[in-house]
């Protein structure tokens, strides 16, 4: 069902997340727990978070319920932490659609404008970005586009099915996906910004890039390390990769909750 008013400003104020990373790289990630105890008092200052997770450099990752919370807490440790630590703000991703069916190509922010005051899943404050407008590949005649929406909206247009852009009904699609590297055959980060030494094919899972492949065989690298019983299929095989669809729901799970 569509957000009602009172759901879609819920779900507006959900989960921020907050990084407290100490400035000394070396520190560990006890110590940096002990100083947020010492400094912020969550109880008092009524401060609500759902989790506390330790990344690299004896950081924090700290998940808060809402905006109002993530600002209490990052404006107290920022009081009495600045000098040592590092606390900011996660950027938030939203979630994002491809709707498919335009008979011509609509510049992105008329496209945008156009959504808006013909769909009312669209309310006063929501969010929506048109990030690319190109043809299909079954027909030059036919447009589809990339959307980057709240989680609200998000919710609204996929329980609808459809938008309507002038007088055409546009099929809706989940556009939520991981990128994939073409050197390591990593998740969401590209080949360009790969930290790896080693090439591997997203096809055959050997030591050469794709462009040089001339195996026959299918073999997923991502699988293979991860000892799943099916890995004979191209990295790239969304709809047959085990710990691909994983991941893919992990990281769905932390944009829009479990809406």
């Amino acid at each position: 069902m569509p957000a009602t008013d009172a759901s879609y400003a819920n779900i507006l104020k959900k989960n921020v997340n907050l990084i407290v990373k100490p400035k000394n790289n070396d520190q560990p990630h006890a110590a940096t727990r002990l100083k947020m105890r010492q400094s912020v008092d969550p109880v008092t200052n009524n401060i609500k978070f759902s989790q506390v997770k330790n990344i690299k450099n004896g950081g924090l990752l700290i998940k808060c319920d809402g905006s109002e919370d993530a600002s209490k807490l990052k404006e107290l440790a920022s009081l009495h932490l600045a000098d040592d630590y590092e606390v900011k703000e996660v950027r938030k991703f939203n979630p994002r659609l491809k709707i498919v069916g335009m008979s011509e190509c609509i510049d992105k922010e008329q496209l945008s404008v156009i959504l808006k005051s013909q769909n009312s899943v669209f309310q006063n404050d929501s969010e929506c970005t048109v990030l690319k407008v190109w043809p299909t590949k079954k027909s030059g005649d036919v447009f589809q586009a990339i959307l980057d929406v709240d989680i609200a909206t998000y919710s609204s247009i996929l329980s609808r099915g459809n938008l309507i852009v002038n007088f055409e009904s546009c099929i809706v699609y989940d556009a939520i996906s991981l990128r994939l590297c073409f050197k390591c055959c990593g998740h969401n980060h590209y080949a360009k910004n790969c930290k790896s030494k080693v090439q591997v094919c997203v096809k055959c899972s050997l030591d050469h890039k794709l462009s040089e492949c001339r195996s026959a065989s299918l073999k997923c690298i991502n699988c293979v390390n991860a000892r799943l019983p099916n890995s004979n299929h191209a990295a790239w095989d969304a709809d047959n990769c085990t710990l691909y669809m994983k991941k893919l729901a992990e990281y769905k799970k932390s944009i829009i909750g479990d809406i």
